[in-house]
């Protein structure tokens, strides 16, 4: 059985994240691709009118930097310091509650943005951030509300519209889902994250032709996204085109080496074409990342040869 993902898109100030549940197995957190974008800074140009000290302000965007480089401890306290500095600074409230989350603090992430939301009921910001972080931890329902919220102070935020889809998708209300993903399409066709979640809720819908088209689409925006293609591999299966679905696992694997399940669905695939050599190859690195979804590859390549094997007899 091979996986496919949805991605959840949160990112009100161009931060984006990647979270990663399998179309076929329980939901999983990919940690690799979380930090896709960088928050945007405060512009200087609006300290006259906001009356933000440029301290507050510089702190912000050591922060933004930080966070970019991976370095979320140090980011935390940037963002921290530029609070203490101009307690009013929403902005550093979000980018504290984006971090938090990719630090994987999930409570701290959910306090400070709810916390923000409740001194600032106007911010869209701070409702669809904290509907990303519930997403997350897996709080389907609340995570429904913030976005709902959101979307009710700005219609037009991609982001939580493919964060909504993502969550009707967790609830297998995958016709509420595509619904979702295409308005954010409509607001912003040049954002990939929704073309994926699109295609993969529908081959959730059994609509596997119509979702190859979505992933092409998707590739024809952006070709570096390993999602795209290793998902693309799952419905390309699903229809029995089983050298492009290979093909579309390779490039996976090529894009992000050390993505497990891409392996996992590489290395099926070289299990069904009888290649043993490559598939034990794609299962040694696979081992060294997941030794159970290994096992699982294991399990796979151990029956497709006992069955060979009586069609023999």
């Amino acid at each position: 059985m091979k996986h496919a993902f949805l991605e959840s898109a949160a990112v009100i100030l161009s931060f984006s994240a990647a979270i990663s549940t399998s179309a076929q197995a329980p939901a999983r957190t990919d940690s690799e691709t979380s930090l896709i974008g960088l928050p945007q800074t405060v512009a200087s140009s609006s300290n006259a009118t906001s009356g933000i000290p440029d301290e507050a302000v510089d702190l912000n965007n050591a922060g933004v930097q930080k966070a970019l480089a991976g370095d979320y401890d140090g980011a935390i306290q940037a963002f921290q310091a530029a609070l203490k500095t101009s307690p009013h600074l929403t902005r550093a409230s979000v980018n504290l509650g984006l971090t938090l989350g990719y630090a994987k603090e999930y409570t701290r992430a959910k306090e400070v943005l709810a916390e923000l939301a409740k001194q600032n009921p106007e911010s869209s910001d701070a409702y669809a951030v904290l509907g990303e972080m519930q997403l997350r931890t897996g709080e389907t329902e609340a995570a429904i509300a913030s976005l709902q919220k959101a979307l009710s102070l700005n219609p037009r935020d991609e982001f939580a519209l493919t964060n909504l889809g993502s969550c009707y998708a967790e609830k297998g209300q995958f016709g509420d889902a595509v619904t979702a993903f295409d308005r954010a399409i409509k607001v912003n066709p040049r954002f990939v994250v929704p073309y994926n979640n699109k295609a993969t809720a529908l081959t959730h819908m059994g609509k596997n032709k119509e979702a190859v088209g979505v992933f092409h689409e998707g590739l024809s925006i952006d070709k570096s996204k390993a999602e795209l293609y290793n998902n693309m591999g799952v419905a390309l299966d699903a229809i029995g085109k089983k050298k492009e679905a290979f093909q579309a696992y390779q490039e996976a694997v090529r894009l992000r080496p050390k993505w497990d399940y891409a392996i996992y669905n590489l290395a099926l695939s070289y299990i069904e074409q009888g290649n043993r050599e490559e598939a034990a190859k794609q299962m040694n690195i696979l081992t060294a990342i997941d030794s159970n979804l290994a096992e699982k590859a294991k399990e796979q390549l151990y029956a497709k040869y006992l069955v060979n094997a009586r069609k023999v007899n």
